[in-house]
């Protein structure tokens, strides 16, 4: 839980240089109190599950009802954290801090919080299988000061194996402006060896097998064993058998669409 350990980190270490305590502060929650179980969406009754994190307490307390969801009774950050398919959780805690360090620019000026994360990602709400859920994460505080994230989960439907997205919303609205900015910023962790990336990096770039055989100056057949390591390794990755080299990379492509 490597990443775990890097989001915790942050946000202590935001709190350790910008907490000012002028007595705990009870949180409002009035806005997110709901009036029934279900929450009307295109005519269709989905579940919500809140979570409530309080940043400087590093307590995690769901709000709402866990419905039959058995990870839904996450009593710390770390294990919903790990409700999320391994192959995203990494690069979501990244988009996260990345974000985070968006909002401090806005906070430090007194600008109002206005700004929050939706997100479309596999997890896992029950033991044995993975739920496609939108996800938003709301920071909550005021002005110059973040002091709570609320998580709020709606399971749409069982995981297929789609590709994620992830959003920044202002005002409710998609700003696609923030989005691309703040997902160029994100790391992806590297997945391949040297010789595999270099492969990768040419492939992506829309190089055939041809071109990739010229540019490192190889024989194609010599890279073939290459070609399916690659396949292999990002199948791996994603858990998912992919019938061909290029069904791998525009998979990952569409994951990670601004990856370097």
């Amino acid at each position: 839980m490597e990443y775990y350990r890097k989001l915790n980190g942050y946000l202590t270490d935001y709190h350790s240089k910008d907490y000012v305590n002028d007595g705990h502060r009870e949180l409002d929650n009035s806005s997110y109190k709901l009036k029934s179980k279900f929450q009307l969406i295109d005519t269709i009754y989905l579940p919500i599950i809140i979570w409530n994190y309080d940043i400087q307490r590093k307590v995690l307390k769901l709000t709402t009802d866990s419905f039959v969801y058995d990870n839904a009774h996450n009593t710390n950050l770390q294990k919903l954290l790990q409700t999320i398919k391994p192959c995203y959780a990494e690069y979501f805690v990244e988009f996260v801090i990345t974000f985070h360090d968006f909002l401090l620019q806005i906070t430090k000026q007194k600008q109002e919080i206005r700004y929050s994360i939706q997100c479309s990602l596999p997890m896992r709400m029950n033991s044995n299988e993975y739920s496609l859920v939108q996800l938003y994460v709301i920071p909550r505080g005021f002005f110059g000061y973040i002091d709570a994230i609320k998580f709020i989960a709606l399971p749409i439907k069982e995981y297929e194996n789609e590709v994620i997205s992830i959003h920044v919303l202002e005002n409710w609205k998609e700003n696609t402006t923030i989005t691309q900015s703040l997902l160029k910023k994100t790391p992806v962790r590297p997945i391949l060896t040297t010789d595999q990336k270099a492969v990768f990096e040419l492939l992506i770039k829309g190089c055939s097998r041809e071109d990739v055989a010229k540019r490192l100056n190889k024989k194609e057949h010599n890279l073939k064993n290459l070609f399916f390591l690659i396949q292999n390794r990002i199948s791996t990755f994603f858990e998912i058998q992919f019938n061909s080299l290029e069904e791998a990379l525009g998979f990952y492509q569409k994951s990670f669409p601004f990856y370097e």
